[in-house]
């Protein structure tokens, strides 16, 4: 352990729990994390090391991660086996919003499920229902229209409709989804 602001909040953590203090970071890191009460519904909140900016990075990442999947199955889906670009367009976001999910709780929120099933399955309705809108409203509206109403290249398209969505996702993920429970 550290000086400093580490020292405060070593009075506050369980006996055994490494505390640093950073200073190039805002807050103290805590390397543990802190188990809810089963009447909290037994979540585990983002550690205190999670900053904003960081948060946004690795969301970014995983964004970067998803775009990947998302271009690669359209192409393959509809540049190569000629299915309908609205039919690939919803294969490709939904595979893509599968692998977003589980790299950004496990990664950007450091979301713990506690070993749920229940827990992992609600988080993946939320999910799905934060990025419905986003990814699917957003992608495809944007997609479809400025493929059919401006004549711009699917591809090129694509990657706005998936602009759109990703900051649509990084509000509803933030403030709904992975939010840290309140105490």
């Amino acid at each position: 352990m550290v000086g400093g602001a580490a020292d405060d909040i070593a009075q506050l953590v369980p006996a055994g729990t490494v505390v640093l203090d950073d200073p190039t970071l805002d807050r103290c890191v805590i390397a543990a994390t802190v188990k809810r009460s089963p009447e909290s519904q037994t979540m585990t909140s983002r550690p205190a090391m999670r900053s904003t900016t960081g948060r946004i990075i690795r969301f970014g990442l995983v964004g970067a991660s998803g775009v990947v999947v998302n271009q690669g199955l359209l192409m393959l889906l509809h540049g190569t086996a000629g299915l309908p670009l609205i039919l690939s367009s919803a294969i490709a976001i939904e595979c893509s919003i599968m692998s977003n999910f589980i790299l950004n709780s496990l990664w950007t929120w450091h979301y713990d499920f506690e070993g749920s099933s229940r827990i992992w399955f609600r988080k993946v309705i939320e999910y799905h229902a934060a990025t419905a809108l986003s990814a699917f409203v957003g992608n495809i509206v944007v997609l479809t229209g400025l493929v059919y109403l401006f004549d711009i290249d699917y591809r090129i398209a694509n990657l706005a409709g998936i602009a759109v969505g990703s900051a649509l996702n990084y509000l509803a993920s933030e403030h709904w989804v992975f939010r840290a429970k309140s105490k």
